[in-house]
């Protein structure tokens, strides 16, 4: 069985354990974009969602908050590879910020969330190498 495709490509890691949370419908694979669920609690991300990591590691939907880990990157000078959810990569792309497309897509065609910078393209691949800007939630 091939490996994923998507995620780290290169750079500096800092990799943590996460706790999922038990209404995760998706087992979270590596390469994912790892998002907070509820307070504490992480799953895999969604379109238009603000990812606070990559998976590094897999887990699965656990039947309780915390029953299940995951190990996420987060630091915020690691480069990450992954496709444009929809349409076609471009070297105009290079030094904007954009929104993720899913778990393991960019979205080419949204700025509303700009989570995601792009640092490089790979028009071979119709593919985006990409730094998190970190977001972070408050605490109320």
């Amino acid at each position: 069985m091939a490996g994923n495709p998507w995620g780290y490509r290169r750079g500096p890691l800092e990799v943590v354990k996460m706790y999922m949370d038990s209404d995760t419908a998706a087992v979270v694979v590596p390469g994912d974009f790892v998002v907070a669920v509820t307070a504490g609690y992480v799953g895999s991300a969604a379109a238009d969602g603000t990812p606070i990591g990559v998976a590094m590691s897999g887990g699965a939907d656990p039947s309780a908050d915390g029953a299940a880990e995951v190990l996420v990157s987060i630091h915020p000078d690691a480069v990450y590879e992954y496709p444009a959810d929809t349409g076609t990569v471009t070297q105009a792309l290079c030094n904007t910020t954009m929104d993720i497309g899913g778990a393991q897509s960019i979205d080419i065609d949204a700025s509303t969330d700009d989570v995601i910078q792009v640092i490089e393209v790979n028009t071979d691949r119709n593919s985006l190498f990409v730094k998190l800007i970190p977001t972070r939630a408050g605490v109320v």
